[in-house]
C-alpha cells in the first residue's frame, strides 16, 4: 500500500475527494450532445372520414349545420379560396337586432377546412408521420371519380405515406372532391380500413356486397395492381417497438347499414380471422339503428390492438401489432358543452382532466382530457365514446378498453385539427429513456481524514427527442462497498459494467429517492391552521396596492407558504404575486399558470411531484453537528447531523437530510428549497409540469446547475459535540462582555448556464437560512441584506457563473479577510467549436476576489482590468506577455505555500489555451490600507501559451492540480492541466463508425504538466529571476524515461493524434506522486437504448506519475499510461473509501470480479493510499 509522502508529493488539489457530474442543460448544445435522440421509426395513421348525407346541408338541411330544430336559415355557398379549391356550404342565420347574418358551415365543409388546415401547417412532422385517407360510404371507384354513394362500404382514397409536399397535396385533392352522400356503414368501413392497415383484404368475405376493396385506389394494393388480392400494408413488422399506428375514425351520426360485419372483419384479420367472433358479453351494446354492428366493432377494436388473454396466447391480428383506434364524434349528437360541463362538480363531468397514463401503464405528471363515457345518455354517442375512449383508474371500469386511442367530441374545424394532433401524440411510441447521472463522494468537513462510506448519485432522464425543456431527475444515497457504489443491502452494484444504471439497485433513501420524499401538499397543524408541507424561500417581494402588481428582488429571504400566499395583512407577502400559481406548482399542485386558485380549490388539484436534473451541481455534504471519536488509532465521527446541498435545472437549490441511519424516517427528505427571484423571472415554466414547456432540447432549462461550496467553522459544546450553531458557552471580549461562542456554515455557488449570478447563504441555522449576498453581474449590482451596491462595472465583464467558488483567507489591506475566488465565467460563444473569443463585456476573462462575508468586490485581474470598476484593487493583465483575455470557467486552485492560513498563489487555465499563476502578497506594504491593497497582487505569470487560431486552442474547463516535489534543483511545483471541449464533446476529426458530430475543429487534447520552478523561491515576493517558459516536451515518446525537470518547462501527453477523439473531462487528482485524469473517448461504445436512444462515448481514468511522467512500475502496455474504463458517457471517477480498508483512499470505479489487486497493485483500480494522520511537520517550505 502506498502512503502519502508529504515531502515528495504534497497534493494541493482542493477538491480531490469529489467527482464532477455528467452533463449540462444548456440553451445551445453543450455536453447534452452525447445523448442520442430516440427517433424510432414512424407513426402511421389512417383518417377514416364519414361522408354520409348527414354531413351535407344539401342532403339533410340545417341539421348538417348543427342548427337547433326549427331554426330559420338561408342556404348559401362560397369558394374556399384554397388550392385545390372546393365549395364551402353554409346555413346563414339572422343575428337578432341586426341586419347581418352568421354563417354556420355544414359538417363536411368544417371537415374539409380542418384537413386543409392540418396539411398547410407544420403541426405534424413530415419526417416521422405517415398519413392516409379513407371515406365511407364509398362514393367512387378505384379512380376516385365520384359516381354515387353505395351506402354499405368504406374505401381507401389516399394510401398512407410520409407527409411530404406531394402527399399533403394528394390528401387535399382527395378531400376537396368528397361529397356528402349515403348512409353510415360504420362497422363495414372499420373492417375496410383495418384490412388496409394489416395488408389483407375484405374481398374474400362471404358477403361480398359489403366490401370496398375493389373501389379502393390501386395505390393501396400490392404492386398497385388491378389484379392484386391484398392491400399493401403501410406498416413495418421490423423494429416494431419504435413505431406507432392507429385508425382515426370520424363519424357524425348513428351507425347503420352494416348488417353482417363479422365476415368482413374475419377477412381483414387474415390468417387470424377464423378465431374472431363476437362474445355475448364484454363488448359494446347494440346501437339504435338497424345494421349498427357495434358489438362486432368493440371486439374488433380489441383484436386490432392485439389484446390477448395472456402474453403466450396467439396474436389476434396477422401483424401482431397494436393498432389503436380514436373515435371523433362530429356534430350535435356528440356535443359536450365544455363550459357547462366544467361548471359541474368533478364527479359529474363528462370531460375529466386527469394524470396521463402512458403506454407502460404508469401514471405521469402530465395532464390530459379523458371522457367519462358512462355519463353520456345517448346510446349511440356512448357507444362511440367507449369505442375510442382510453380507460383510466380514476374513471368507472366500464369506460373504454376497446380502441384506446381516445374519444373526442368535435364541433368546429379547430376541434377536428386538435383531435388529430392529440391522437398522433397518443399513438406515437413512448421510448424507454436511458437513465444516466453521476456519482458524488463529498468532502467531510467534520473529519477530513476519513472519507464517509457513502456516495450520492444524481440521476436524470435525458429526452432529446421530446419537446420538453425540463429534464427531470432524482437524488439518492448509496453504500461505498469494495470501492464501488452498492444498494441499501450491499448486494447489487449501482453501475453496471457498461456504465448504465441497474434499476434493481435501490438506494438508502427508499426506492423513490429524494423525489419520493418531497414534502408536498397542505396539511392542518395542531392549531387548525393550514400549512404547506414544503418549505420554500425566495429573495423576492411584491409591491403595489392594485393591479398590476410588480415583483422585484430584495436582499433577504422570504418564505413562500400558505400564510404568504393566501393570508391577509402583513404576512400576505405573495398573495398578489402575479406568478402565484407557479409557487403553487412548487408546493406540489398541478395548476394552470394563470387563473384564480383559492386555498379551498387546492384539495381538488392533482399532485405535481418532480425534481429537475442534477447534472453539474455537484452535491456537497453539510454536517451541522457531530462528535469526534478515536478508537484503535482511527479517528471517526458519531452522532452526525448530515445534509446534502445541490442545485437542479428546475431552478431550485435543495437542502436534503442525509439521514442518521438506514432507518431514519427523515432520510432523503428536503428541509427547504431556495428559488432565486431570477429563476421566477427567467424560467418560471420550469416550475410547472415537465410537459408544459415545448421548445425542446435547444432551449433546455438550466436553473442552478453549477457546483457550490461550503465554508464551515465548528465550535465545541460542553459535551464535546462540534456544532455550527450556538455552543451554549460564552467567552469574554476585550471589554469583559460575555459573547456567545457560535459556529457557522456558509455556502456559495453560481448557476452555470442558468445565468451569471453568485449567491451566498448562511445555513448555520437551517430553520432560519439567510441570504448573505447576491452578486449580479448582469446588472453590475451586489445585493446585501442591508443595502445594494450598484455601478460595479467590473462585474459587467463576467460571463456565466461556471466557476466553483474557492473560499480562503488572505491579508488584504492589512486585514485578514475570508474571501471568495471565482473565475470570470463562460462566454456562450464557446458553444461554437471554432470560436475565437474577441468579446470583453460578458467574456468571463480573469479572476475575481469577493469578500466572503458581504460580497464586496475586493480585487480582480484580467486584460479588462484597466480601472477599479467598483473594486478596491485591480491588476491589469493586458500586457502581451500575459494576455488574460479568454474565459476562465474552472475553480481557482488557491495555494497556501507557507501554511500560515493565508493564500499565496492562484493557479488556473482558460478556454484560450493558456495557464496562469497569480502571486498574492499577504505582507504587502504601504502607508495606507489603500496602498497595501494596491500592492496585494505581486504579479501575474503566464505559465504556458498553447493558444491556436480558428478555435483550435486546448480548452481548460477544470481546476489544475498542484503538487510539490523535491528535485535536484530544489522544490518544484508540478501543475497539471487537462484539456477537452466540454461544450461540444463530439466535435473534431471524424473516424469511421465514430460519433463525431458538428464542427471538425478541435485541439489535439491532452495532459499538460508545467514545472513551476519559481513558486518555491524564497525571494518570490522580492525581485526573483523568474524562469522563462519554453515549449512543453512530449511525454508520448518518453514514457519510459520521463521528461527531466532540469532543462525542461514540463511535459504534454497527447491523448490521440486524431483531434477531438479523446478529451479531458471532469476533475484531475494529484495524490502521492500519482496523477489521475478523467478522459472521454468520443467514439467509444456508449450505451444503446431502444429506438436510437442512448449515450455516446465512454469515459476512462488515465494514470500518470509525477512529476516527470516516469513511473516506478511498468505499465500494462509499454509506452501507454494505465487506464480503467468508467462507463458510457461523460463520467468522473472520485476518490473515496478504499476497497480494502475504511482508512484508505482509492478510486471508486467498477472492478471485474476476476481482478487480482494483490498481483497488480499499481493498476489505477487497485491503488490505495493511506489517510492516517501523522504527527509530523507539513510545511514544505520549512524543510529548506
Amino acid at each position: 500500500m502506498k502512503k502519502l509522502n508529504h515531502k515528495n508529493a504534497l497534493s494541493a488539489t482542493v477538491s480531490m475527494l469529489m467527482t464532477l457530474t455528467v452533463c449540462s442543460s444548456v440553451s445551445q448544445a453543450s455536453d447534452i450532445d452525447i445523448y442520442s435522440n430516440a427517433t424510432g421509426g414512424k407513426t402511421t395513421i389512417m383518417l377514416m372520414l364519414d361522408t354520409s348525407g348527414s354531413m351535407s346541408e344539401s342532403q339533410v338541411g340545417g341539421s348538417a349545420c348543427d342548427l337547433a330544430p326549427g331554426t330559420s336559415y338561408t342556404a348559401g355557398n362560397e369558394p374556399s379560396g384554397t388550392t385545390p379549391g372546393y365549395t364551402k356550404y353554409f346555413c346563414a342565420v339572422n343575428i337578432p337586432g341586426s341586419n347581418s347574418q352568421r354563417k354556420h358551415y355544414d359538417r363536411l365543409t368544417r371537415l374539409k377546412d380542418a384537413i386543409f388546415t392540418l396539411m398547410d401547417s407544420n403541426q405534424i412532422d413530415s419526417n416521422s408521420v405517415a398519413m392516409g385517407i379513407g371515406q365511407f360510404s364509398s362514393q367512387s371507384g378505384s379512380d376516385n371519380v365520384f359516381t354515387s354513394a353505395d351506402g354499405v362500404s368504406g374505401k381507401i382514397v389516399v394510401p398512407a405515406a410520409l407527409l411530404s409536399t406531394t402527399q399533403r397535396t394528394a390528401i387535399k385533392t382527395a378531400v376537396a372532391n368528397l361529397r356528402g352522400r349515403g348512409g353510415t356503414p360504420t362497422a363495414n368501413a372499420y373492417a375496410e380500413v383495418a384490412a388496409y392497415m394489416l395488408g389483407t383484404n375484405t374481398s374474400t368475405a362471404s358477403n361480398l356486397g359489403y366490401s370496398g376493396f375493389s373501389k379502393s385506389v390501386l395505390g393501396s394494393k400490392v404492386g398497385s395492381s388491378s389484379t392484386a388480392t391484398n392491400y399493401q400494408t403501410p406498416l413495418s413488422t421490423t423494429n416494431t417497438q419504435c413505431n406507432g399506428q392507429g385508425i382515426y375514425f370520424l363519424t357524425d351520426g348513428e351507425p347503420n347499414s352494416s348488417p353482417a360485419p363479422v365476415p368482413l372483419m374475419q377477412a381483414a384479420l387474415g390468417a387470424n380471422g377464423s378465431s374472431f367472433s363476437v362474445p355475448a358479453t364484454g363488448t359494446l351494446p347494440n346501437g339504435t339503428q338497424t345494421g349498427h354492428g357495434m358489438p362486432a366493432v368493440g371486439e374488433f377494436a380489441k383484436a386490432l390492438r392485439n389484446q390477448r388473454a395472456s402474453t403466450t396466447a396467439p396474436n389476434r391480428n396477422p401483424l401482431g401489432l397494436e393498432i389503436k383506434t380514436a373515435v371523433v364524434g362530429f356534430g350535435s349528437v356528440f356535443n359536450v358543452d365544455r363550459t357547462a360541463d366544467a361548471a359541474k362538480p368533478v364527479a359529474q363531468r363528462v370531460i375529466r382532466t386527469l394524470d396521463y397514463i402512458n403506454s407502460a401503464g404508469v401514471r405521469t405528471n402530465e395532464q390530459r382530457d379523458y371522457y367519462n363515457c358512462s355519463l353520456i345518455t345517448n346510446v349511440d354517442a356512448q357507444n362511440a365514446c367507449n369505442w375510442g375512449a382510453k380507460p383510466h383508474p380514476d374513471l368507472p371500469s366500464s369506460v373504454g378498453g376497446y380502441g384506446n386511442g381516445g374519444f373526442y367530441s368535435a364541433q368546429s374545424t379547430q376541434d377536428v385539427v386538435q383531435s388529430v394532433v392529440k391522437f398522433l401524440d397518443d399513438v406515437k411510441p413512448e421510448f424507454e429513456p436511458i437513465a444516466t447521472g453521476s456519482p458524488t463522494l463529498p468532502q467531510d468537513a467534520l473529519n477530513p481524514l476519513r472519507i464517509q462510506p457513502y456516495g450520492y448519485y444524481g440521476s436524470f432522464t435525458p429526452k432529446p427527442q421530446e419537446s420538453t425543456q425540463l429534464w427531470v431527475g432524482n437524488m439518492n444515497k448509496y453504500h461505498i462497498f469494495n470501492g464501488e457504489l452498492y444498494n441499501a443491502s450491499k448486494t447489487i452494484r449501482l453501475i453496471k459494467a457498461d456504465g448504465s444504471l441497474d434499476a434493481a439497485a435501490k438506494g438508502l433513501w427508499t426506492d423513490e429517492g429524494m423525489k419520493g420524499q418531497l414534502p408536498l401538499g397542505i396539511t392542518t397543524n395542531a392549531a387548525n391552521e393550514k400549512i404547506a408541507n414544503r418549505t420554500l424561500y425566495t429573495n423576492r417581494e411584491i409591491t403595489g396596492t392594485a393591479p398590476s402588481y410588480a415583483a422585484s428582488e430584495i436582499g433577504s429571504l422570504k418564505k413562500v407558504n400558505v400564510a404568504t400566499l393566501f393570508g391577509t395583512g402583513s404576512t400576505a407577502l405573495f398573495v398578489n404575486d402575479p406568478d402565484k400559481n407557479y409557487w403553487l406548482n412548487l408546493l406540489g399542485y398541478n395548476v394552470a399558470e394563470t387563473g384564480t386558485v383559492t386555498l379551498a380549490d387546492l384539495i381538488t388539484k392533482p399532485e405535481l411531484r418532480q425534481v429537475g436534473s442534477v447534472m453539474h451541481s455537484t452535491p456537497i455534504l453539510l454536517t451541522q453537528s457531530g462528535k469526534i471519536s478515536y478508537t484503535s488509532g482511527t479517528i471517526d465521527t458519531t452522532d452526525r447531523d448530515d445534509y446534502l446541498l445541490f442545485g437542479s435545472t428546475q431552478g431550485l437549490l435543495h437542502v436534503v437530510r442525509a439521514g442518521k441511519n438506514a432507518t431514519d424516517a427523515n432520510r432523503g427528505k428536503e428541509v427547504f428549497a431556495f428559488a432565486p427571484n431570477e429563476m421566477m423571472q427567467n424560467q418560471k415554466n420550469a416550475f410547472l409540469s415537465e410537459t408544459s414547456s415545448t421548445l425542446g432540447k435547444n432551449n433546455l432549462f438550466y436553473g442552478i446547475d453549477a457546483p457550490w461550496t461550503a465554508y464551515t467553522q465548528y465550535v465545541a459544546k460542553a459535551d464535546g459535540t462540534l456544532t455550527v450553531k450556538d455552543s451554549g458557552r460564552v467567552a469574554q471580549n476585550a471589554s469583559g462582555d460575555d459573547i456567545a461562542i457560535k459556529g457557522l456554515q456558509w455556502v456559495y455557488g453560481g448557476l452555470r448556464m442558468g445565468g451569471k449570478s453568485y449567491y451566498a447563504l448562511n445555513l448555520s441555522d437551517l430553520d432560519n437560512p439567510e441570504l448573505k449576498f447576491h452578486i449580479d453581474p448582469a446588472n453590475s449590482k451586489i445585493y446585501k441584506s442591508s443595502s445594494t451596491t450598484t455601478g460595479v462595472t467590473a462585474l459587467s465583464y463576467m460571463g456565466q457563473s461556471w466557476s466553483k467558488p474557492t473560499i480562503a483567507y488572505v491579508n488584504f489591506g492589512g486585514v485578514k479577510k475570508l474571501v471568495m475566488f471565482v473565475g470570470g465565467g463562460y462566454d456562450a460563444g464557446y458553444e461554437n467549436a471554432a470560436y475565437d473569443q474577441n468579446t470583453t463585456t460578458g467574456g468571463g476573462a480573469g479572476v475575481y476576489m469577493f469578500d466572503a462575508n458581504n460580497g464586496d468586490l475586493l480585487w480582480w485581474t484580467s486584460a479588462n482590468a484597466t480601472a477599479a470598476g467598483g473594486a478596491e484593487a485591480y491588476t491589469n493583465a493586458s500586457a502581451t506577455s500575459i494576455n488574460m483575455k479568454y474565459s476562465v470557467v474552472s475553480q481557482i486552485n488557491a495555494i497556501d505555500r507557507d501554511n500560515d492560513g493565508l493564500v499565496d498563489n492562484l493557479y488556473f487555465g482558460d478556454l484560450g489555451g493558456q495557464a496562469f499563476r497569480v502571486d498574492l502578497n499577504n505582507a504587502a506594504t504601504g502607508t495606507t490600507a489603500s496602498a497595501k491593497k494596491a500592492n496585494f497582487a505581486k504579479r501575474v505569470v503566464r505559465l504556458f501559451d498553447e493558444h491556436a487560431t480558428g478555435g483550435a486552442s486546448p480548452r481548460f474547463y477544470e481546476m489544475p492540480s498542484v503538487s510539490i516535489h523535491d528535485s535536484d534543483n530544489g522544490y518544484v511545483a508540478a501543475v497539471a492541466f487537462s484539456s477537452g471541449n466540454r461544450s461540444s464533446p463530439l466535435v473534431g476529426t471524424a473516424v469511421v463508425n465514430g460519433n463525431q458530430a458538428g464542427s471538425t475543429t478541435s485541439a489535439t487534447d491532452g495532459v499538460f504538466v508545467v514545472y513551476d520552478k519559481d513558486v518555491a523561491k524564497i525571494d518570490l515576493y522580492g525581485t526573483p529571476t523568474l524562469t522563462t517558459p519554453t515549449a512543453l516536451s512530449s511525454l508520448n515518446s518518453n514514457m519510459s524515461t520521463g521528461v527531466a525537470i532540469n532543462g525542461n518547462s514540463g511535459w504534454k501527453y497527447t491523448y490521440s493524434s486524431t483531434a477531438g477523439a479523446y478529451k479531458g473531462m471532469n476533475e484531475l487528482y494529484a495524490l502521492d506522486g500519482m496523477l489521475y485524469v478523467n478522459v472521454f473517448h468520443r467514439d467509444g461504445t456508449g450505451i444503446g437504448g431502444s429506438c436510437g436512444a442512448g449515450v455516446k462515448g465512454d469515459s476512462y481514468v488515465y494514470q500518470f506519475c509525477l512529476p516527470t511522467g516516469k513511473c516506478p512500475f511498468n505499465t500494462t502496455t509499454s509506452g501507454v499510461p494505465n487506464s480503467v474504463k468508467l462507463g458510457a458517457g461523460i463520467l468522473g471517477a472520485g476518490l473515496g473509501q478504499g476497497r480494502s480498508s475504511a482508512n484508505n483512499t482509492g478510486l471508486i470505479v467498477n472492478r471485474p470480479t476476476t481482478l487480482n489487486c494483490t498481483t497488480t497493485p499499481n493498476l489505477p483500480e487497485c491503488q490505495e493510499f493511506t489517510t492516517t494522520a501523522k504527527l509530523r511537520q507539513l510545511r514544505w517550505y520549512e524543510t529548506r
